[in-house]
């Protein structure tokens, strides 16, 4: 089974010699980010403060320039569906 994890990313502003440390700067919100892990059902629906845990170690560690706090976690039961957008005055890049 497939989870979404969506998260607020933030970015550390300040000395970079002191990343993370108070008083040296502060991390600020930039937007979200979205993750997809593949796990079983079991995990899922039992264990989500283990996935948390496993989550923060890696992507959320103070000290880090950058950092994803999680919003929710949520079971993704299809693949997303991919869109095209055509939008005026807007130029491919």
């Amino acid at each position: 089974m497939k989870a979404l994890i969506t998260t607020q990313y933030k970015e550390w502003y300040g000395c970079a010699d002191n990343v993370g440390v108070e008083g040296h700067g502060r991390y600020k919100n930039k937007g979200g980010s979205d993750f997809v892990i593949d796990l079983p059902e079991y995990t899922l629906m039992y264990r989500e403060d283990d996935i948390r845990k496993a989550f923060n170690e890696e992507y959320n560690t103070e000290g880090s320039f950058t950092l994803f706090e999680i919003i929710d976690i949520e079971p993704c039961y299809r693949e997303p569906q991919p869109i095209k957008l055509i939008l005026s005055g807007v130029v491919d890049m």
